[in-house]
C-alpha cells in the first residue's frame, strides 16, 4: 500500500469506519510504542475499501476538500500512473518508492524488499534510464534514518533539532529544513 506509515489512522477515514474497529491496537514498531490501525492486519480487499485523507491538515488545510475522494493506492498502481501521466505530458514522471520500518516488517515475517524489487523488475524499472529510485528506512534514536536498497547500499539521513526520523527525504538530497548524509548514496534503477 501507498502510505505514510504502516499505521493508517492519519491517511484514512478507517478511524470512522465501524467494521473495522475492532483493529485498533497498539504495537511496538522499531522501538516505539505506536497505537492505531495497521496496514498489515488488513487484507489488500479491505485496504481497496478505504479512502485516503490529509495526514496534516492544520498544514495542508487546502487538501482536505480532498479528504475521502480517493481509494488507497496500491505501489503498482502508482506505477501505472506515473506512466499514465507521463504519455499523456509527453515527459518523465518518476516513482520514488520509500519504505519504512523494514526491520519491523522482517521481524513479523513480512519483509518488504523482495516484492518492491520483484514490482521493479516486473515493471522494467531497472535501467539506468528508468524513472525510478528508491529509499529505505528505519528511524534510530539520535533522529536519523537509515536502511540499505536493494542492491546492498546503505543509505542515511537525520534531521536537525528532532528526535523524529525525517518524512520522506530522498538519500541524497537537501531542503532548507532538512540535512541529510549518505554513506553509498541512493540506487537509480
Amino acid at each position: 500500500m501507498v502510505r505514510h506509515e504502516n499505521e493508517i489512522s492519519q491517511t484514512t477515514d478507517v478511524a470512522r469506519r465501524p467494521e473495522f474497529a475492532d483493529r485498533r491496537t497498539t504495537k511496538t514498531v522499531d522501538g516505539r510504542s505506536v497505537t492505531g490501525w495497521f496496514t498489515e492486519d488488513f487484507t489488500l480487499a479491505e485496504l481497496k475499501t478505504l479512502r485516503a485523507v490529509e495526514r496534516l491538515p492544520q498544514v495542508r488545510n487546502r487538501n482536505t476538500v480532498f479528504d475521502g475522494r480517493e481509494e488507497v493506492m496500491t505501489f503498482q498502481e502508482v506505477v501505472d500512473l506515473a506512466r499514465k501521466l507521463s504519455k499523456a505530458h509527453g515527459r518523465t514522471i518518476a516513482v520514488f518508492p520509500e519504505t519504512k520500518h523494514p526491520t519491523y516488517f522482517r521481524s513479523i515475517g513480512l519483509p518488504l524488499e523482495p516484492k518492491l524489487a520483484a514490482a521493479i523488475r516486473r515493471n522494467r524499472l531497472t535501467s539506468r534510464r528508468s524513472s525510478a529510485r528508491h529509499s529505505s528506512r528505519t528511524p534510530t534514536r539520535r533522529g536519523c534514518a537509515w536502511g540499505r536498497t536493494p542492491s546492498g547500499r546503505r543509505t542515511s539521513s537525520c534531521r536537525r533539532n528532532s528526535g523524529a526520523a525525517p518524512e520522506a527525504p530522498i538519500s541524497g538530497t537537501r531542503s532548507p529544513s532538512t540535512r541529510c548524509t549518505t554513506a553509498g548514496g541512493s540506487t537509480r534503477w
